[in-house]
């Protein structure tokens, strides 16, 4: 996967998971942010829409959509089946 292919992201990773965290996870949030891995959506449902256009364009036969809650699922899984009506 590009996160083990890559050493920057997988630093960036390594640090998010890190017990102490605090200025070392700021630091590899803005790597990762600049690494465009993150896609500012400003809403939860804005974050749903994208990832359901995201999923639905994605070629990949491996792909996985995860969500926060079974709410969330719910309005994710309705997102992804409206998009591809």
């Amino acid at each position: 996967s590009y996160r083990q292919s890559n050493p920057e992201m997988a630093r960036a990773l390594a640090a998010l998971a890190a017990p102490e965290q605090g200025a070392a996870a700021a630091a590899a949030l803005d790597q990762l942010d600049q690494s465009d891995v993150f896609q500012a959506a400003g809403t939860a449902s804005g974050a749903l829409e994208r990832l359901a256009q995201d999923y639905v364009t994605d070629g990949s036969d491996r792909k996985i959509a995860l969500a926060w809650s079974r709410r969330d699922v719910d309005k994710l899984n309705a997102q992804i089946r409206s998009e591809l009506d």
